[in-house]
């Protein structure tokens, strides 16, 4: 691939990031004395050249690697404190907070699959069982104290 210019490659990562290519070349050049329709045509132009369209791409693709990374960490995070949750309901026998618990965890690992149907969400799913044979013990331990 061809070297890209500092301007270019500044160009290239505005770009990437989200800005529009105007945006992106009134920042990445000097455009004080240029007309609106100088900076779109010039920044389409730009745009346009192979080794600043392989970079823009590039750029993207490694943004969204990361974003993607991102996102796995929060999930795994968010799995672990849920699952502390469950236990922490199951020795106190929190029925109630024990399925709220139960609920987004489920929501997290992709147990409910979202389905669109006339504008409206709904989810479908089953149980573990293992999570089944959990809220069985859980709901005779809560009826026992009774």
């Amino acid at each position: 691939m061809q070297k890209l210019t500092a301007k270019q490659d500044k160009f290239a990562r505005l770009v990437a990031e989200g800005k529009t290519q105007a945006d992106a070349y009134r920042e990445a050049y000097d455009c004080q004395k240029m007309a609106d329709k100088t900076i779109w045509e010039r920044a389409s132009f730009e745009a346009s050249k192979n080794k600043v369209k392989t970079r823009i791409q590039e750029l993207k693709k490694e943004f969204t690697k990361n974003l993607d990374i991102v996102s796995t960490i929060t999930v795994e995070r968010q799995i672990k404190y849920t699952q502390k949750a469950i236990q922490e309901c199951l020795k106190l026998g929190d029925f109630n907070n024990y399925l709220k618990a139960m609920d987004m965890q489920n929501k997290l690992i992709g147990l409910y699959a979202p389905t669109k149907t006339d504008n409206k969400t709904e989810i479908s799913g089953e149980l573990n069982p293992a999570h089944t044979q959990a809220i069985n013990n859980l709901t005779k331990a809560i009826n026992s104290k009774k």
